[in-house]
């Protein structure tokens, strides 16, 4: 594991050995002196810290967290985004067998970014791993998109900007900035369950933690 300073009060963590979230949780569990807040991404880790307080060779015999998976969620999602067509016709498939594999997987929470609440996963079908961002991103991305980009998949927690392929939308509320409402962690699992559109509104009041699998 690689340290290194951001200024007098952070330090992003490179080259890691196990997932980024597991050195997150492992620096949670040790309480080590002078970390304020742990904020893991796709590849690294970045630490906020009291300079007066923190030694960064205090992280060097780190014992890692054993890795759990954290609560698992089936979210409903209406497979008719605009770019269904075009990531058919990239990965080689029918709109059927696309839809069908996508929800065949089960994907894990790795980091929240990049608005707050949106969950990167993986576990993206091997087909799907060949769709990169979008040339020109969309000005506008509704609320309940979900997306895929480089090998991840992601739900747009808020109406944003975004560049993702939008596969499909969900009606279920995945997090609220407004009320502090962020239920998914790294670590958490996700499976898709395809919904016809008529039945969106019986979902409309719901949020992701009506959907947590016993």
């Amino acid at each position: 594991m690689r340290i290194e300073p951001l200024g007098e009060t952070a330090y992003i963590l490179r080259d890691l050995e196990v997932e980024p979230h597991i050195v997150a949780r492992s620096i949670e569990l040790a309480s080590v002196p002078g970390v304020e807040e742990i904020v893991p991404s796709m590849e690294t880790v970045g630490i906020y810290i009291n300079p007066d307080t923190f030694d960064p060779e205090s992280l060097k015999g780190l014992r890692m967290a054993t890795a759990t998976r954290g609560r698992g969620f089936t979210i409903p999602v209406v497979f008719d985004g605009p770019d269904l067509a075009e990531i058919c016709q990239i990965i080689g498939s029918e709109p059927e067998f696309a839809v069908k594999a996508f929800c065949a997987q089960l994907y894990t929470v790795v980091a929240i970014g990049f608005l707050p609440g949106f969950p990167y996963l993986t576990g993206l079908p091997e087909q799907f791993k060949v769709l990169q961002r979008r040339d020109e991103p969309r000005i506008q991305v509704p609320v309940g998109s979900v997306g895929v980009a480089a090998g991840q998949a992601g739900i747009y927690p808020q109406q944003s900007p975004g560049g993702w392929n939008l596969i499909g939308e969900t009606p279920v509320k995945i997090a609220d900035a407004a009320h502090a409402f962020f239920p998914l962690n790294p670590g958490d699992t996700i499976r898709f369950l395809e919904i016809e559109r008529g039945h969106l509104s019986k979902y409309r009041d719901k949020t992701i933690l009506d959907y947590v699998n016993d």
